[in-house]
């Protein structure tokens, strides 16, 4: 199988190595020559131009979101046999204009490029006319699928967008305060390894502890005091919803 990837951003190069290791050829278009070059010698594949991308099997398109629309315009009239891909989560495979196309995109975060092996067991969420083949790719990359209507989307997108914000957000300001403590900010890192250990094995709502869960009046009154006193910007995450 031969299978074109357009764009090696972080999702790119993460994803090529991922098909690389699995014995797909691959070309490898790219606005960086120089990076393309060094990929394709460090996994085997070959640099090619847009032109060059229609004899393979299908396109996938890591490119950003905003930009989808012009990299198909450029790669212009497809083969019919050809399957084009794109990983975008918040826009249809439809923005394709192509018969046979589908989005495929991991429910995982690449601050930047990850070693192949982190894809393992990771979601991917599958959209579009080409949903078998969308099936296939995600095996090829070791992860596992849920297929969803091109309606569920946006909205699926923008709570995760909410989702990986949130956390960064909370544990970014957590750090802050830690550190005016002059406490080492390890010291509560594995404590948060364990909350999301246990996420996947018991309900979110079974899992706070503390001297609210505790009914601890008191105690409870004084630390959120304490926040607002000293610590205002983590006061929002003690609100309840």
């Amino acid at each position: 199988m031969i299978i074109a990837i357009v764009g090696l951003g972080n999702v790119g190069v993460t994803v090529a190595k991922g098909l690389a290791r699995k014995g797909v050829d691959l070309l490898l278009v790219s606005r960086d020559h120089n990076k393309a070059h060094r990929l394709a010698e460090e996994i085997g594949g070959r640099v090619a131009t847009y032109e060059q991308v229609k004899s393979a099997d299908a396109v996938i398109l890591t490119v950003p979101d905003d930009v989808i629309r012009d990299v198909r315009e450029k790669l212009g009239k497809l083969p019919q046999h050809l399957v084009l891909v794109h990983t975008s989560g918040a826009y249809p495979a439809s923005i394709l204009e192509h018969g046979r196309s589908v989005a495929i995109h991991p429910v995982y975060s690449f601050p930047f490029a990850l070693a192949p092996e982190e894809l393992q067991g990771i979601y991917w969420i599958i959209e579009g006319e080409a949903v078998e083949f969308g099936k296939k790719l995600v095996g090829l990359l070791d992860g596992r699928y849920v297929v969803v209507k091109s309606s569920v989307k946006p909205d699926y997108h923008a709570v995760l967008v909410a989702l990986v914000k949130g956390m960064l957000s909370l544990m970014g300001d957590v750090e802050r305060a830690w550190k005016l403590l002059g406490l080492d900010t390890e010291i509560y890192k594995p404590m948060v390894k364990g909350i999301i250990e246990r996420i996947s094995k018991y309900p979110i709502d079974k899992l706070l502890t503390g001297p609210q869960v505790r009914s601890d009046t008191q105690l409870w009154e004084l630390e959120v005091n304490l926040i607002h006193g000293k610590f205002g910007w983590l006061a929002k995450y003690l609100e309840d919803n």
